[in-house]
């Protein structure tokens, strides 16, 4: 199509309407903006701490751990929502609604991380699956330079049957005291956390302090306890 007669140069919102109006013109503004976001996905690609396993637990449920997906966002944010009064009061405050913080965005942020936390080496990050279907995470933040690690887990109290968080806990020690060669790994444990120190006591990790103020949790300063297991005193 042809258009006759002279340009006229438009200013102004009218103009900024007009061109947004173009569908090429928004296309390519679309991609400037996101192309910071492409460049970070493809740069926090593949490399670095991956765990992929499959393990059946004493009740005969399949549990896997894997790396987590961005298409995880919708079951992680129900599973998140479903467990919000287990889950929250032990959970480090960020100042933020509940809600606010399990969006699509929120996931989208978590998934980058991980992935450029394992391509740095400094993050294990898996999703826990129970018979196929998403169930908790577990995350295993590593000092590489002194080969120890702070690990957290948290489990959808509806899928989460009997000895399947065990058997995810014990899939992520299995890899940090062997293919990855930490010496340590350690749990900060709310005090007032009962059910977190009995789990982490079944896992093998053992008390071994109360760290005063040590995290702020569900809107409070609380104490932590520190549980902690190595290499040398560790049984599969």
């Amino acid at each position: 199509m042809r258009y006759r007669g002279r340009a006229r140069r438009v200013s102004g919102a009218a103009g900024r309407l007009r061109v947004l109006a173009n569908p090429g013109v928004a296309v390519s503004i679309a991609r400037f903006h996101l192309r910071p976001l492409r460049r970070l996905a493809q740069a926090a690609g593949g490399a670095g701490l991956v765990l992929d396993a499959t393990e059946v637990a004493p009740c005969g449920s399949t549990v896997h751990v894997r790396p987590p997906r961005l298409t995880d966002a919708p079951a992680w944010r129900r599973a998140r929502l479903r467990n919000r009064e287990a889950i929250e009061p032990f959970w480090v405050s960020t100042g933020r609604g509940w809600g606010s913080q399990h969006t699509d965005r929120a996931w989208t942020g978590h998934w980058l991380t991980a992935r450029w936390g394992a391509r740095l080496g400094t993050l294990l990050s898996v999703v826990i699956e129970v018979d196929g279907r998403f169930a908790g995470q577990c995350e295993l933040r590593v000092e590489e330079h002194d080969r120890r690690g702070e690990a957290g887990i948290w489990m959808d109290a509806g899928l989460a049957e009997p000895g399947t968080a065990l058997v995810a806990g014990r899939l992520v020690l299995a890899y940090a005291f062997g293919p990855l060669g930490l010496v340590r790994v350690a749990a900060p444990v709310s005090v007032e956390n009962e059910r977190a120190g009995r789990f982490a006591a079944r896992l093998g990790l053992v008390r071994e302090g109360t760290m005063a103020g040590y995290l702020t949790v569900g809107g409070q300063r609380r104490d932590h306890d520190l549980w902690a297991v190595t290499v040398d005193n560790w049984r599969p």
